[in-house]
């Protein structure tokens, strides 16, 4: 059996176990008796908030193309968008989702390097604005405080934020070439990602369209939590969602799916939430996600790659650089 073999048996182990580890003590049934009483137009309301999620990041995503000098539609943008959350979701792996909404931009004629390039930075954004997020939140939560080592979580954010900011000026500092390939590459993600933060239209763009995407992902949550009579005020939902989607970057399960489901209920039922309303809560944001990424899988089955002629030369994307730069 191949190593890349055993790591998916072990992500799939790893992600089951978790969520068996998570039933143990309550008890699938009486989750399940909690979820059937969702209420449906909450539910609705829920999904609703989260296609707009992917909507808002697909529009980001496409002002980081725009900002480096080269155009992206919104359709291609927003299809990429969800496929990625289907890869994201149902991978071993935490960046198929960028790879495949990268080759969407390729396949719209977009240089291989400029699509992956932009991919990364955006996931870099969305990062910096969930950090972000959890700050905000850490300081209108009421039960933020009733959480084992929250300190850890809100330090480990600010932490995230300020680096963020940091690494963007530092950029400027950096070499024009390293004379391997592969670091050849990685300064030039770093100068971009610099060239981004750097410029006015990343606070009068891109951190809006973040803030727009974390209080969707907060309503969402919310939504989801009331949809079961879970009373969290909506603070307590971003951190508990937010907290979620931190943890699911680690890469020991397919998706995070466990990781994210267990650091939601544990972080809600520390808030003083019943366990088991914790655990449907926690059971309905993944449903919620397994739409969009069901979304992603139909659009990624539906709409084949035709690659179009290319139309972004090396001549557009310099220039755009060099317009990107008269912006800053």
């Amino acid at each position: 059996m191949q190593l890349r073999h055993i790591v998916i048996a072990a992500k799939l182990v790893v992600g089951a176990g978790l969520i068996y580890w998570l039933l143990r003590d309550t008890g699938a049934r009486d989750v399940w008796a909690v979820l059937k009483t969702a209420n449906p137009a909450y539910l609705a309301a829920s999904i609703g908030c989260f296609v707009l999620v992917v909507v808002v990041n697909a529009v980001r995503w496409r002002v980081v193309f725009d900002l480096l000098g080269t155009h992206l539609p919104l359709r291609t943008a927003v299809l990429g968008t969800f496929e990625g959350m289907f890869f994201n979701l149902f991978l071993p792996t935490g960046v198929g989702g960028d790879v495949v909404r990268a080759y969407r931009a390729y396949d719209h004629g977009l240089t291989a390097k400029r699509a992956a390039e932009c991919a990364m930075i955006d996931r870099a954004l969305g990062l910096w604005g969930l950090a972000g997020a959890v700050v905000v939140a850490a300081i209108f939560s009421t039960g933020l405080r009733m959480v084992p080592g929250w300190q850890l979580l809100t330090g480990l954010a600010v932490a995230v934020v300020i680096g963020g900011i940091c690494i963007a000026w530092a950029a400027k500092l950096l070499p024009a070439r390293a004379g391997n390939r592969w670091l050849d590459a990685a300064l030039d993600v770093a100068r971009e990602y610099g060239t981004v933060v750097r410029s006015a239209r990343f606070w009068t763009a891109i951190v809006p369209l973040l803030a727009i995407v974390n209080l969707l992902i907060g309503l969402s949550a919310w939504f989801a939590g009331a949809s079961i009579g879970l009373s969290a005020g909506f603070a307590d939902m971003v951190i508990a969602v937010e907290g979620g989607a931190l943890t699911a970057m680690i890469p020991i399960s397919i998706g995070g799916w466990g990781v994210r489901e267990g650091t939601v209920a544990f972080l809600l039922a520390a808030m003083g939430h019943a366990q088991t309303s914790a655990l449907a809560a926690s059971a309905l944001m993944g449903i919620v996600l397994a739409v969009m990424g069901l979304i992603g899988a139909l659009i990624w089955m539906a709409l084949p790659y035709n690659r179009t002629p290319a139309h972004t030369g090396h001549e557009r994307v310099t220039s755009g650089r060099q317009s990107a730069s008269r912006r800053k």
